[in-house]
């Protein structure tokens, strides 16, 4: 034990990168009661309950993926992240659960086995969807009878849901047209326009759908991001799309660029509008310096 907080002492100094490619410590096997005394020691530090949550979803997500001996390694862990990247996940997402993981390897005093967060390359810029293309989308969605990817990327373009609040469009919350998003920062209020409130009842309703979650797997589990990037760009490839635009982060970023354009537009007519009224108040009341 004295060895191995030497080590750590001597670790703190060196940079994570530098550390993922020091020499190799012994395995540590990861077990369900090392995770659950985590938690409570999570708890008792008043760690908020979406970090908590967070925390929970990431290392089950981990001890899920490891091999059967569930052994964690640092060439495990950095295929284990190699492999989170490529699934698509935003840069944010994936440094919040390497956060989750360096957290519990530090409570288990295993620095050496932590990993450096990823870093966005500096002009990595989300490319724009355009509505055509994303009308594009749909069409080729509904001619292949993908019923599933088209109200995906419908609900997502047409309410800017986040693919992390998917499961909390339900039934209940598409009835009423409006549904309370909860997240890790702050709520908000999803509005789902009339229109998509009614296919995607008819939707839910030819799935079965009665209650509770609206896009599920076969199995009724929430679909997971993965399958829903996935699912995209394959439909990009059909209706000729550029495939580095098939992920919820362009669309999304449809849903907000629009939503700018349409505010920026009203801010202009209320503008235009206010001048007309001075305007006219002016030829009415102004004041006219005739020389008298």
């Amino acid at each position: 034990m004295a060895e191995i907080r030497r080590r750590n002492r001597i670790n703190e100094g060196i940079p994570a990168e530098v550390r993922e490619t020091a020499p190799l410590r012994e395995p540590m096997r990861m077990c369900q009661e090392d995770m659950e005394d985590f938690f409570h020691y999570l708890e008792k530090r008043r760690r908020g309950d979406g970090t908590l949550e967070a925390y929970q979803r990431t290392l089950a997500s981990l001890y899920e993926w490891l091999p059967e001996e569930k052994m964690i390694s640092r060439p495990v862990l950095i295929r284990w992240k190699k492999e989170t990247v490529s699934r698509g996940y935003a840069v944010r997402t994936v440094n919040a659960k390497i956060s989750a993981i360096n957290s519990f390897l530090e409570y288990k005093d295993r620095r050496d086995l932590q990993l450096h967060p990823v870093f966005a390359p500096k002009k990595d810029i989300t490319p724009e969807l355009s509505r055509t293309e994303y009308l594009r989308l749909l069409k080729t969605a509904k001619l292949m009878r993908r019923e599933r990817t088209y109200f995906l990327i419908k609900t997502i373009c047409c309410t800017g849901v986040r693919v992390q609040q998917l499961s909390q469009v339900t039934v209940e919350a598409v009835r009423a047209g409006t549904a309370i998003m909860t997240g890790q920062c702050r709520n908000q209020i999803l509005h789902i326009p009339p229109i998509l409130q009614e296919e995607l009842l008819a939707y839910a309703e030819r799935q079965g759908i009665c209650s509770g979650p609206i896009f599920v797997t076969r199995n009724g589990s929430p679909i997971k991001r993965p399958n829903i990037s996935e699912s995209i760009r394959r439909l990009c490839r059909d209706a000729q799309v550029p495939e580095e635009k098939g992920n919820p982060r362009c669309l999304l970023k449809l849903y907000q660029m629009t939503y700018r354009n349409i505010e920026s537009g009203v801010a202009a007519l209320i503008e235009q509008a206010y001048e007309k009224i001075l305007e006219k108040e002016q030829l009415e009341a102004g004041w006219e310096d005739d020389g008298a």
